[in-house]
């Protein structure tokens, strides 16, 4: 749901017979959205998203954890991916304890069900204050970029061009 002004939007604003302060003061605001707040909007949304992407596998480790342990189940078979989308089948014979990434670099630990369980919570807690950051900025910066289509609409018009 990634909402961006439209490049061509903002450089298909006619500014033919405009004053050249008028000139000049529109093409800094539209440099100004396209090489500053457009980038950094776009920036913000994918690492939102790669934010969303974690906390997605975070939250299907909890369910796998929970639905072991209200089942009670010893083994359990799973798909495997070896890489490249090409999976194996596979049986785990012990299902006591889980690997877990620690979320920094290719770390990962082994814990009982309760410790990850635990550890999961905190991550997620953190994960979505992040997630929280992250689109309070992303509206911050669709607010400057209206704002500033704005400034250049009141340009125009005292310019007396529509």
């Amino acid at each position: 749901m990634a909402y961006i002004y439209n490049e061509e939007k903002i450089n298909n604003i006619k500014v033919n017979s405009i004053s050249r302060d008028g000139y000049v003061e529109i093409e800094k605001y539209k440099l100004f959205i396209t090489n500053i707040l457009q980038p950094k909007l776009q920036l913000l949304i994918k690492e939102r998203e790669q934010l969303d992407k974690t906390l997605l596998e975070y939250f299907k480790l909890k369910s796998h954890i929970l639905q072991i342990q209200n089942e009670q189940l010893d083994q359990i078979k799973v798909m495997i991916d070896i890489g490249s989308s090409f999976y194996v089948q596979s049986k785990i014979t012990d299902t006591s304890k889980v690997i877990v990434s620690l979320d920094c670099g290719e770390i990962y630990t082994e814990m009982t069900h309760n410790e990850a369980l635990q550890f999961i919570d905190k991550k997620e807690d953190i994960l979505k204050k992040r997630a929280e950051m992250k689109s309070n900025s992303i509206n911050k910066i669709r607010a400057h970029i209206v704002v500033m289509m704005e400034i250049i609409k009141r340009i125009l018009e005292k310019q007396k061009i529509s």
